[in-house]
């Protein structure tokens, strides 16, 4: 029997930008298919299009929540000493 674990579209969204992101950083934009992360996330390509029109908006949104998070850093910054804000910009580097 196959039990699906259910996700909220929020969620869904995340998991979808969660995975694009690492799999665009191993294997690279180019190479990657909607159909690859849809395989790892193991739902439809349809169903992540309900999501994202084109693998360029999810490229989209994966951006922006980079800038958001670097905003957040710059802000925490800005606001104090910046010692605590700097853990996760080196954590985020790492990865790249």
């Amino acid at each position: 029997m196959n039990i699906r674990q259910r996700f909220s579209a929020e969620e869904t969204i995340t998991r979808i930008l969660d995975v694009a992101e690492e799999h665009f950083r191993r294997v690279g934009y180019a190479k990657t298919a909607v159909a690859d992360l849809a395989e790892v996330l193991g739902m439809s390509s349809a169903n992540i299009y309900r999501f994202f029109p084109s693998k360029g908006a999810i490229n989209q949104a994966i951006c922006k929540r980079l800038l958001n998070e670097s905003h957040e850093i710059i802000l925490t910054i800005m606001a104090g000493d910046g010692s605590a804000a700097i853990q996760p910009l080196h954590g985020r580097a790492a990865h790249a």
